[in-house]
């Protein structure tokens, strides 16, 4: 039975970025195909091996601040046209997390996929993995979402306050006429 689009997190393509990985001890460097919270493809001559643990660094133009990221290498392609790997964050540490969230944001990322990004990291319960993190990032980006919200919709509240205020006020002017 095929196993389809497993994917939870929206992707966007990413023609600007460059990915420079580091693993045993050898630099390489790879187009970002594609990139999400949680992940990218990353364009390279020979994919390195399904497992293989990586930090990355992402790069675009104008970026002055890279996010440098730890990443597991979770798929390998090697076919004509498409030759590369797909990698899988794990959660951004200090600083890397707002330099993540500035880039994702940058490349059209949907907003209620952008994780809270704080200078403290997501503590996951002990022994749970990578996607219980992921998903707690995401828990944190609809609350900020829902914040945001309600922020907007009190504006609407106090705008529509006025309003009716000057309806009550020309009614008034009309009256007297």
């Amino acid at each position: 039975m095929p196993e389809g689009n497993r994917r939870r997190l929206t992707r966007v393509k990413a023609p600007k970025v460059v990915a420079q990985l580091g693993a045993k001890g050898a630099l390489l460097d790879c187009s970002v195909e594609n990139i999400s919270v949680g992940g990218a493809f990353l364009r390279a001559g020979k994919p390195l091996p399904v497992g293989t643990v990586v930090q990355l660094t992402l790069t675009s133009p104008g970026t002055r601040r890279a996010p440098s990221l730890k990443a597991t290498v979770r798929s390998a392609l090697t076919s004509p046209g498409m030759t590369g790997m797909g990698v899988q964050f794990e959660p951004p540490q200090g600083e890397d997390v707002e330099r993540l969230l500035g880039l994702l944001q940058g490349l059209g990322v949907p907003v209620l996929e952008l994780p809270v990004l704080t200078r403290q990291a997501v503590e996951a319960p002990a022994g749970a993995g990578g996607e219980v993190a992921q998903l707690q990032l995401q828990v944190q980006a609809l609350l900020v979402a829902l914040d945001e919200s309600d922020r907007a919709l009190e504006k609407c509240r106090r705008e529509r306050t006025a309003l009716a205020r000057e309806v009550i006020k020309l009614r008034a002017a009309l009256e007297k006429r």
